[in-house]
């Protein structure tokens, strides 16, 4: 997500929950860009509470691959079942 043009945002988010499909955002934020707090933006795109929002340059592979890894990390959450309860 280029946080200079939010508004282009939705329409994708928009599919993609649609979809079912898990997903993280990557906010690609530029020395130009204005800066919104986390809050705001999840706020603004409507997101679940759980879904990964990273900051990142695009440009930058160092930044892209850790967007990816949030994304794989939350897929890899979500696929995991949870350990067994112990009963006595």
């Amino acid at each position: 997500m280029d946080t200079r043009r939010i508004d282009d945002s939705f329409d994708v988010l928009g599919l993609v929950e649609e979809s079912g499909v898990p997903y993280a955002v990557a906010l690609n934020q530029f020395p130009d860009s204005k800066h919104y707090t986390e809050e705001q933006l999840r706020r603004s795109l409507d997101l679940e509470p759980g879904t990964p929002m990273v900051t990142c340059d695009a440009r930058d592979t160092g930044a892209s691959i850790d967007a990816l890894l949030a994304l794989v990390t939350h897929l890899i959450a979500r696929t995991t079942p949870p350990p067994p309860t112990e009963t006595r």
